[in-house]
């Protein structure tokens, strides 16, 4: 490798010239061979001085035989693509590829073809791709040159991949891993990162995680500090999938930090698509919307039109969550457009999915089901196992709706053979719960409904017990609700009481821990955390009080997030690295026994439009159903609430 502080030295072409003599035995081919394996090295381990290694080249190659224009045409182009700035790429490229031609160097043209492929890939033309591809696949496998060969099918299981074609992608990923056995390096690193991808789309998570590791390790052993980050990356997007949430985000905000400080803007940006889609899982609906908002302009500005598609996907489906059914249709029409251009099965699955979702919001169950039917048909051909098991359950969840028991069991014989990840086995449960309940077989409801519960406690363990842990409870609780509900028609109020006392017990869950020192946290983000309390509180405070209004603004709920991401990346860096669970149902259990004589334990239970309470004493425990709706009681506390508010704003 050829260093940035030797290149500087070589400014001048009487230095350059003895430099090559010296070194390369006046072989200027071979110079341009090590300038060329230099800036490759640099892009997997720095891009900002890759951009100064390569801002150098146009003096140096100035000195060089006209002949090596093409090769210095087509390093720009292989440093601008992975800067994230693909038609410029293209342009270097189109341009190097000309004059390979012209000078008849088709071997050189071949060469090119390796990432002249990745570059249309990455714009979205498939078909482009796969013809530059096969041209140099067969001028390579013709030559007998063997890596070459495996280097374009490793592209190709590149492009299939981003086609969401599992099974093809796969299929030349291991022939090119065959080949690499062999080479070693950093080729074995890039083969295994990307088997990885695949294996996590089959729901392989465990094979996934191995082979990641195993490539970041390869990296790391080289010092590519950009490859190690890369496959870190998607190790933080496994531990969401193994419900290790907290530990996902802090690593997510540790590799997002590390992108921008390599420079590669680029895998900042699609960092930051998945935070969006993980704040939908975790009910963070409007940071979600935040983020995908926030970088859809800029996909769209570096030519990422799968990110870009992928981005207004997570904003429409973060938006049905909010009730915004008309900007969701919207952000939804875009997604498929985009999609459509590139054929993309799987994320045209995904866009069916959402519309089932605005479907089942709007009462549409048969619009709905015809959707999630259409999903599983489009997931069948890309071989995604696990989201076809989303699509399924969906149309689960949607035939419970409608009334269609039978196709309901039917999917849930199909699923329960089924490899799950915790969120579906979860879905699962709960959507059989509602169709036993519905039937009136409480027992078998109840069953299914504990189940659920279980799976919940399981993922809850996973987050820290903050208001990110609350918000993703909130939907969950329902499920301890459906207990309660089950356990009071089948007139067990000892169980039911306690079953209560449970859920809250849950959703308000504290722990103790001790945070690290206040010295990890920079200045910066603490005087940024200030800046926005200040403005928040600015707002709060107006002259008159019927200048308040329910509804907050755009632009105060735009500091909201602010503030609430800033929050959570603070907690990131301050938080344990574990929080053992404290407590335990057989506390709940004694705790009646811990009552005096005239104690009473008065617990309220409100589930659909009832509102009621139980009372607990030494002796027994009564279930009280109230003569007033859960919307009635809603009302009063808005107005409590309003009270509270003009006592304390004034």
């Amino acid at each position: 490798m050829i260093p940035l502080s030797k290149l500087d030295k070589l400014n001048e072409k009487s230095a350059l010239e003895k430099f090559i003599k010296t070194r390369y035995k006046s072989d200027p081919a071979e110079f341009v061979e090590d300038i060329s394996a230099s800036v490759n090295d640099l892009l997997r381990s720095d891009l900002k001085q890759a951009g100064e290694y390569v801002a150098r080249l146009d003096e140096i190659f100035g000195y060089l035989p006209d002949r090596f224009k093409q090769r210095l045409l087509a390093i720009k182009g292989r440093y601008n693509h992975w800067n994230g700035v693909p038609r410029k790429a293209l342009k270097y490229y189109l341009q190097a590829r000309e004059l390979h031609q012209k000078a008849g160097e088709r071997e050189a043209v071949a060469r090119l073809g390796k990432g002249l492929l990745d570059v249309y890939r990455f714009l979205g033309d498939y078909k482009k791709a796969l013809q530059v591809a096969k041209s140099s696949l067969r001028y390579f496998r013709k030559a007998g040159l063997a890596v070459d060969a495996a280097d374009v099918m490793n592209n190709m299981g590149n492009i299939y991949h981003r086609m969401d074609n599992n099974r093809m992608s796969l299929q030349y990923y291991d022939k090119a891993r065959e080949i690499y056995l062999g080479v070693g390096g950093v080729r074995m690193a890039v083969i295994e990162f990307n088997r990885a991808n695949i294996f996590a789309n089959m729901n392989k998570l465990e094979k996934a995680e191995e082979l990641w590791r195993k490539a970041a390790k390869f990296y790391s052993n080289l010092g590519m500090a950009i490859g190690e980050n890369q496959a870190v990356y998607s190790i933080a997007y496994l531990y969401f999938l193994q419900d290790r949430y907290t530990e996902a985000i802090k690593l997510f905000e540790q590799v997002y930090d590390r992108f921008k400080d390599l420079g590669d803007e680029k895998t900042a940006t699609v960092t930051l698509l998945d935070m969006a889609e993980i704040d939908i899982y975790l009910n963070q609906f409007s940071s979600a919307v935040m983020l995908a908002d926030q970088i859809i302009p800029k996909f769209k500005k570096l030519g990422m039109r799968y990110e870009q598609s992928k981005a207004c996907y997570f904003a429409a489906d973060a938006r049905i969550r909010l009730g915004d059914f008309q900007s969701a249709g919207h952000m939804l029409r875009k997604a498929r457009n985009l999609f459509e251009k590139q054929n993309n099965n799987l994320w045209l699955g995904m866009v069916n999915i959402a519309n089932g979702k605005l479907n089942m919001a709007r009462g549409q169950y048969g619009r709905a089901s015809r959707a999630a039917t259409r999903a599983i048909e489009l997931f069948r051909k890309s071989g995604d196992l696990r989201r076809r098991n989303d699509a399924e359950l969906d149309l689960m969840r949607a035939s419970v709706l409608a009334g269609d028991t039978k196709n309901a069991f039917r999917i849930f014989r199909s699923l329960s053979s089924k490899n799950l990840v915790s969120y579906q086995r979860y879905n699962l449960n709960y959507y059989m719960g509602q169709c036993y309940y519905r039937l009136g077989d409480f027992s078998h409801a109840l069953d299914k409904f504990r189940r659920a519960v279980i799976i919940v406690e399981k993922m809850l363990s996973g987050l820290y017990p903050d208001e990110l842990r609350f918000f993703f409870a909130m939907d969950k609780h329902n499920c301890y609700k459906m207990v309660v509900e089950c356990l009071l028609k089948l007139e067990l109020i000892d169980d039911s009481f306690h079953a209560n006392l449970r859920a809250l017990q849950s959703i308000n869950y504290s722990a103790n821990y001790k945070l690290r020192q206040h010295k990890s946290i920079t200045g910066e983000l603490l005087e940024q955390r200030n800046n926005l309390r200040a403005a928040l509180k600015k707002m709060n405070q107006v002259k008159h009080a019927e200048q308040r209004h329910l509804e907050k603004s755009g632009s105060y709920l735009s500091l909201e997030q602010k503030l609430w991401s800033n929050e959570r990346k603070i907690r990131s860096i301050l938080y344990p690295s574990e929080v053992r669970r404290q407590g335990s149902e057989a506390d709940l259990r004694n705790l009646k026994k811990s009552l005096e004589s005239d104690e009473v334990i008065l617990n309220y239970f409100s589930s659909g439009p009832t509102v009621g309470a139980f009372m607990a004493d030494r002796e027994r425990t009564k279930y009280i159903e109230f003569d007033i709706s859960s919307s009635e009681l809603e009302y009063y506390l808005q107005k409590l609430h309003f009270i509270f508010e003009s006592a304390v704003f004034g």
